[in-house]
């Protein structure tokens, strides 16, 4: 990150960005006429169009929220009114009731599975049931081979003490399963310094996939201890 500049963006592949400001990260998509924002971050704040407008002139015209936290999501007012906003149903119940202007309620709502199709591209979303929190989704975009699911898997970290607030343990564990299932080469975490790599998996199932430092400086998915401990369990 160049100093002073407060953020860095670079290409994960066709067309598919990654902005970080040091501590969180995230995502958007440009596609032949708009752009899709995944995690409006208040800790890029303005930095976050800066970065869009560093890469293309087109319009962002979709955003995507993977869950409804403030730390994620608290810059979505930035974006300007007229955004196609997508949630799951209950990020959207629950920002109907937090009335933060800072966090629009979205207007394009699913339950459990929905796919963007915009200016030649696909983003797929799953929601596959409570984890860190209830309605934080699976963001998938299948030509890029990129996954992005936030608070879960902290690449090259171990889990935040008690599991960064987790609201559901059963929920937590299962989705690292569900991660797994993805055909991506690229992960993003939502936080920390970099997206991730994945490596094959090894013969020896391990409940909880972690994350190392690869030669290419990503990240690359493997292995881990059970996590029993940590679970409560």
């Amino acid at each position: 990150m160049a100093a002073g500049k407060g953020y860095a963006v670079s290409e994960i592949r066709g067309g598919l960005f990654w902005v970080t400001d040091g501590a969180y990260n995230t995502m958007f998509l440009v596609t032949a006429d708009s752009v899709v924002a995944v995690d409006p971050l208040p800790t890029l704040g303005p930095n976050y169009l800066k970065a869009i407008r560093e890469v293309t002139a087109k319009p962002v015209k979709y955003l995507i929220y993977s869950h409804e936290h403030t730390d994620h999501i608290g810059a979505a007012s930035l974006f300007g009114p007229g955004l196609k906003i997508i949630a799951q149903k209950r990020t959207a119940e629950l920002l109907a009731m937090r009335h933060d202007p800072r966090r629009p309620v979205p207007n394009i709502v699913f339950d459990t599975d929905y796919t963007l199709s915009v200016g030649g591209e696909r983003i797929q979303f799953h929601y596959a049931g409570p984890n860190h929190e209830d309605g934080n989704i699976f963001i998938y975009a299948p030509r890029q081979r990129t996954l992005m699911f936030v608070d879960v898997i902290y690449p090259g970290y171990m889990p935040y003490k008690n599991l960064g607030i987790v609201q559901d343990v059963p929920g937590y564990m299962q989705s690292h399963e569900e991660a797994l299932k993805y055909q991506f080469d690229t992960f993003v975490g939502g936080v920390r310094t970099r997206p991730a790599c994945r490596v094959r998996r090894p013969a020896k199932k391990s409940p909880v996939p972690s994350f190392s430092r690869g030669p290419s400086g990503t990240r690359q998915v493997g292995p881990s201890q059970r996590i029993r401990k940590s679970a409560g369990r």
